[in-house]
């Protein structure tokens, strides 16, 4: 047992007793195994101070418990308030107050044990917490420990923590770190709950803030209330860093406590209270402004808010409290409100918190959509990837080079760093830009440091003769050279790196102040003692104005070219103006001077944009009231070098682009819509946001920069994104890819994305990387560039000549699969050549047409409308059997619970079919109860699509009449949306469709290939395996493993002709089994209503999956095996993990349930019983699954699936399963499903044999389709 266990067991057997009679003190000793315990006890006997004591006997230097705390102490230390008895500090100079109080003492002839009470001490614990000196407090008598933060205590006197002292060992292990151990329960909550509290926190600081009436418009009032949290928030990280004077905040506010008081004294007299409300507040926020504005910034406290408030008395009293509140400086049991501001720890709190709080906040102020917030691992990557590579050569180059004594190299180098400029041209609220300037900051500290070691090696040193003094005079001028770019002054380098580097626009200027005050918080971050405020002296404006680097703006509006203002002698004078700002960043009187020329150059520029909006758009341009970015003279100094000559654009642009879709943009802003379709080239039909913003990007680019953008990836595949396909492919400017497939990267919202990077060179290769399971950790992204980690990391590489990029959709196969793919269409004819593919019906109103079939009476249909919420008899010959997404099922349609209203005929005219619109009268007199029907819904369908069809005498018929004629022919029904392939037969042409992802299509063959092509032949290529492989290569990925089979997704799959007298024959093969699998289809749905049927007659308790497992673990080994039903049960995934889809496999006494991932099958739970038993299980999970219930999780499957028993015993049940075998006259009721599984084996064989395809080519493709192994043998056995 080591020493500190050893000092819990003996406090532990300390604690049991409340007393300890002297006589007895020898006997308890022996007990004791630890001399610092036994020492503590003689040396109260010894009538020593109880708690000097205890620290002399557990806390001295190297003692066991100052050893596992990591700490350093200090006793006895005078605070100004009073003696503590001890002062511990870690290892960043972080200190906190120990007060020691007694755990045993003497009283007669006995050791007493004292109970520690807190509330006795609360005087002396108040007057340390205040004391400055430290932000905990620690009351402990070794056995309990009671601790105290000054960030708690302001609410609420009392412990934000209280643990004994064998818990205190449980946590201190489990967080490694004493402080951080404290910060972690100060809070409460664990970092990744942090995000979400501090949300909710900003979104309550806010709205009371907003019950203060301002002299403004709702727009400007937002504005100042988040101006006003931003300036709080800034000054508490200071504080939290330890950059200005400990609890600053609450200090302040307290030094002016007497004018509170005289309000709270007057509170019968509004007005005059009201006036010391008005006092205090200008006061104290004056003294704030006064404070910092000199030292840390010209915009987050150059504001007079005051100034705008609503000069009433109870609106100042409202203030106070709103203030009081919002900071945390009331009792939280008189607001409800859990945190202020001053409660928080900013030092935990990272831009990735901050920013999505903020982001979330303004976007659902804006009401906006497609505004994601970027997880840290995706910022990260794309920084590393772009900036981050250019960074390590120079890095490298520049401390190899000072390390050599090469400063001639280093100073070149040098140059080349700072003249990086980067962008993010829809920052929000700068999460980008923090992983920016850590990434530049990291090699502007390496130099730095590098330097100091080479400054070291030489100043000092003796030397013994003239070529050595020479040699010495040039490598100290070549130091000198380099200190010359790297000042000294750590504060005024991090400023000069923030304006050299960092440019950002954003739409909402509220989003750009955060963005700002982001970067100053973490030049804080990265360097507090640069920032002390007692170091600075004379010094002012030690951090950046930030007004030239980050503004508001359309990124997407305004001139992007910089001939616009080729040789301006003003862009030569701001370009002298921008360098003497960076060479003294505190010098703010060149910035009135760039903002005078840039204000002149931007009239000009504005009207000339206005002038072309006028050419292009007409009337609509005054519907246009973006602020223009014309990024050549917003930032001038990314696009004209210093002598005015045109340097190109930024070097680097990151970011996340909105992902707004344009049909939202149309309802909300139809100028600003046509505004894009004119100016971009790649706007293109349905497009988002994000293709003009990639376009955008690319164009602001100098020659070899980079762009890395995480953006939607339909647009790859869509015809949406056929213009930037082809700007992209022609330019060859993609370098590298990663598709998430259907891996959700932002939480909370169903987005398909990708990771982009363009560069702008000629890219004669790409590369392509998909993520096959999301890890949400940048190790995966990174793996991407090491082969030996793709496997382990879940993601596929391939490089891809660039040649092999077009308008086309974008396909990226490995060579293998390429050649696959060039043998399986040579020969073959595309699916649209040989059939014609149609979409169901657009009714316009499906409330209306689309009715829920209840029952038949006679020539009538019960049906149930939408539209009325009522049931209706109409006649049966108007209504069509309507199929929607979910009623196809492979190979055979044998459901369907839908009708359509057609009040249309098909007639032959001149030798074709076309449908015609049955007329007002016939209605009337053949159809009486549809007329009526329709007469009851008259003004919900003259008023579709804004009223089209109010004027027309047939407003009862659709307004889309396409495709009528098709649907009662045989034909082919296809999902537009499954896991896998999946295609019917509609031989008799009974069945409708609608359209749309919940409807379906049809495909007829063309009559010039009928003789060739049957129905059955159609369905079987289309259900294959080799055409599936195809489809998801070309279609769109959706959540769970999910694909869209819509018409273009499929329309250019191969269909293999049959044209030898071999494949011919094998045609036939194909058609026959097709004809078998239906039959037996047929014949397993006979099985399953027979089991429905005979499980609602005999069954008589339904128990759940999960009851049944559980009567297993309860009974086995306890009661008789035949009184179970399984014999075994294995779980072997999580309840909670989601999974595409689920399959069963039943093979003799084990049942197997799969779950789907992506394209793979994985086992999640096997059964082992009797067979019959098993089969009925089967068939119960069978049914939940063809139900319309939510299905994701073994959690549903154990929870829904409701298995029909006799009495809940098994041996009474099997009589179920009997009586259905005997009716249907089987051995085994899944007998069919297994015959129909071999067969479509067999199926998939023949088709890969019609194909040509070698048995390693069959095997990578069911491979990558996530077959099972037994299966894959299956069809290479019948090869």
């Amino acid at each position: 047992m080591n020493e500190i266990e050893s000092l819990k067991s003996d406090l532990e057997k300390l604690v049991e007793i409340s007393s300890i009679p002297l006589v007895s003190l020898d006997e308890i000793r022996e007990e004791l195994e630890t001399k610092d315990v036994i020492e503590y006890l003689d040396a109260i006997v010894e009538k020593a101070k109880p708690e000097e004591s205890l620290r002399q006997n557990f806390f001295y230097k190297g003692s066991p418990i100052m050893r596992l705390l990591g700490v350093r102490g200090s006793p006895e230390v005078n605070i100004g308030s009073g003696y503590v008895d001890l002062i511990l500090k870690d290892s960043l100079g972080r200190k906190i107050i120990v007060e020691f109080k007694r755990l045993f003492e003497l009283r007669k002839n006995k050791l007493v044990r004292n109970e520690l009470d807190w509330k006795e001490h609360e005087e002396q614990i108040q007057r340390y917490v205040f004391s400055e000196e430290a932000r905990f407090v620690v009351l402990t008598n070794l056995y309990e420990w009671y601790f105290f933060s000054s960030k708690t205590i302001i609410r609420r006197f009392e412990p934000f923590y209280h643990v004994t002292f064998t818990d205190f060992l449980h946590d201190l292990e489990r967080y490694g770190n004493l402080y951080e151990l404290l910060e972690r329960k100060e809070h409460g909550i664990q970092k990744g709950e942090l995000d979400d509290r501090f949300f909710e926190s900003l979104r309550e600081w806010i709205k009371i803030l907003d019950g203060v009436k301002f002299n403004t418009d709702e727009r400007e009032k937002m504005h100042l209330i988040l101006h006003l949290i931003n300036k709080f928030i800034f000054i508490q990280t200071l504080d939290d860093y330890g950059v200005i004077d400990f609890n600053w905040l609450y200090k302040k506010w307290q030094s002016f406590s007497d004018r509170i008081q005289l309000a709270e004294r007057h509170k019968e007299k509004p007005k005059v209270a009201g006036k010391y409300y008005k006092s205090f507040i200008r006061k104290f926020l004056e003294e704030i402004n006064d404070f910092f504005y000199p030292l840390y910034d010209t915009e987050l406290f150059s504001d007079k808010i005051w100034e705008k408030v609503k000069d009433e008395p109870e609106n100042w009293a409202r203030f106070y409290t709103a203030l009081a509140t919002v900071f945390g400086f009331t009792p939280w049991q008189e607001t409800g409100l859990r945190m202020g501001i001053t409660q928080y720890d900013y030092s935990q709190i990272d831009e990735d918190i901050l920013g999505k709080a903020y982001e979330t906040y303004l976007a659902e102020k804006r009401k906006e959509k497609g505004i994601y917030y970027t997880p840290k691992y995706v910022t990260q990557f794309i920084v590393e990837e772009t900036l981050g590579k250019r960074l390590k050569e120079l890095r490298d180059g520049i401390t190899r080079a000072i390390r050599e004594d090469d400063f001639e190299t280093a100073e070149k180098l040098s140059r080349e760093l700072f003249d990086i400029k980067v962008a993010d041209l829809a920052s929000g609220s700068g999460s980008f830009l923090i992983k920016v300037l850590r990434a530049l900051w990291d090699v502007y500290s390496a130099v730095i440091e590098e330097l100091r070691e080479k400054e070291d090696q030489f100043m000092g040193k003796k030397v013994r003769d003239f070529s050595a003094l020479v040699k010495k005079k040039d490598l100290l001028e070549g130091i000198a050279k380099m200190r010359n770019l790297f000042p000294s002054d750590e504060r005024i380098l991090m400023s000069q790196m923030v304006l050299r580097h960092v440019f950002a626009v954003d739409l909402d200027e509220n989003a750009v102040e955060v963005a700002k005050m982001n970067l100053w918080r973490e030049m804080i971050k990265l360097n507090p003692k640069a920032f002390r405020w007692d170091n600075l002296g004379e010094n002012e404006h030690v951090l950046p104005n930030l007004s030239l680097n980050l503004i508001s703006g359309d990124s997407l509006m305004g001139f992007s070219t910089p001939k616009i203002l080729e040789e301006r002698e003003e862009v030569k004078r701001l370009l002298e103006l921008w360098n003497e700002f960076i060479e003294n960043p505190e010098d703010l009187g060149v910035l009135e001077e760039i903002r005078e020329i840039k204000d002149a150059l931007r009239g000009e520029l504005d009207e000339k944009y206005r002038e072309l909006l006028r050419e292009k758009l007409g009337d609509k341009a005054e519907n246009l009231n973006h602020r223009f970015v014309h990024h050549p003279l917003d930032f001038f100094m990314a696009f004209f070098g210093k002598d005015g000559s045109i340097r190109g654009g930024f070097d680097f642009i990151v970011g996340n682009p909105p992902y707004v879709r344009i049909q939202n943009l149309k309802k909300e802003n139809p100028a600003y819509v046509e505004f894009l379709n004119r100016f971009y080239e790649s706007s293109h039909k349905n497009y988002d946001l994000a293709i003009p913003f990639i376009e955008r990007g690319y164009s602001l680019l100098r020659e070899n920069g980079e762009l890395g953008f995480i953006v939607t990836k339909k647009w790859m595949k869509a015809d949406y994104g056929e213009k930037l396909r082809g700007i992209l492919a022609r330019e060859k400017a993609v370098r590298l890819i990663i598709d998430f497939g259907d891996e959700q990267v932002f939480k909370g919202a169903t987005t398909y994305t990708m990771i982009l990077v363009l560069r702008k060179a000629k890219n004669e290769r790409l590369t392509y990387a998909k993520v096959e399971e999301l890890k949400e950790n940048i190790e995966q992204l990174r793996a991407v560039h090491e082969p030996d980690k793709w496997r382990e990391e879940r993601i596929s590489v391939i490089e891809v000549p660039g040649d092999e990029l077009s308008e086309k959709p974008w396909v990226f196969l490995s060579e293998r699969e390429r050649e696959i793919v060039k043998k399986i269409y040579e020969g073959s004819r595309r699916l649209e050549e040989v059939a014609d593919i149609f979409v169901g019906v657009q009714t316009s109103a499906d409330q209306v047409y689309i009715l829920e079939l209840r029952g038949e009476r006679g020539n009538y249909y019960l049906v149930y409308s939408k539209a009325t919420n009522k049931e209706y008899l109409l006649e049966k010959d108007l209504l069509k059997p309507l199929l929607k997404n979910r009623d196809t099922k492979r190979w055979i349609i044998l459901e369907y619970k839908n009708l359509l209203l057609f009040p249309y005929k098909i007639v032959q005219e001149n030798g074709k079919r076309k449908s015609k619109i049955i007329s007002e009268n016939e209605l009337r007199t053949k159809y009486p109860k549809t007329w009526q029907y329709l007469l009851e819904n008259k003004e919900l369908l003259k008023n579709r699509e804004r009223g089209k069809m109010k004027d027309s005498p047939y407003w009862y018929g659709y307004i889309y009449e396409k495709n009528h004629d098709k649907f009662e022919l045989p034909k082919a029904v296809g999902k537009t949306l499954a896991n896998r392939s999946t295609f019917a037969i509609d031989n008799s042409g009974k069945f409708y469709l609608t359209c749309g992802a919940g409807g379906g299509y049809g495909i007829i063959t063309k009559e010039k290939w009928r003789g060739q092509v049957s129905v059955k032949f159609l369905v079987a290529s289309l259900n294959s395996s080799i055409v599936d492989w195809r489809v998801k290569q070309i279609a769109s990925e959706f959540e769970g493993g999910f694909y869209s089979y819509d018409k273009n997704a499929i329309r250019n799959i191969p269909i293999k002709l049959p044209t030898t007298d071999e494949e011919k024959a094998l045609a036939k093969e194909i058609e026959d089994t097709v004809e078998e699998i239906i039959e037996l289809l047929k014949r397993h749905h006979f099985v399953k209503s027979l089991w429905e049927e005979w499980s609602g007659k005999l069954g008589n308790k339904k128990l759940t999956l999960r009851k049944l497992i559980e009567k297993w673990e309860k009974g086995v080994g306890r009661i008789p095996q035949e009184r179970l039903f399984f014999t075994d049960v294995k779980i072997i995934s999580d309840e909670d993990t989601e999974y595409g889809g689920f399959e069963l496999e039943l093979k003799g006494g084990s049942l197997k349930l799969l779950g789907r991932e992506g394209d793979i099958l994985t086992p999640v739970l096997e059964l082992e019983g009797k067979e019959e038993l098993l089969e009925h299980i089967y068939f119960s999970i069978l049914e939940l699954l063809e139900s319309r219930k939510k299905v994701k999780t073994l959690g549903d499957i154990l929870n829904k699936t409701e298995v029909p028993t006799i009495n809940g015993d098994p041996e009474e049940t099997k009589r179920i399963i009997e009586t259905i075998k005997e009716r249907a006259s089987v051995k085994r009721l899944t007998s069919f499903l297994e015959i129909i599984k071999d067969n479509e084996a067999y199926l998939d064989a023949l088709v890969f044999r019609l194909y040509g395809l070698t048995s390693e080519e069959i095997r990578l493709v069911l491979e990558s389709l996530g077959k099972s192994r037994d299966y894959i043998d299956a069809v290479l056995k019948h090869l």
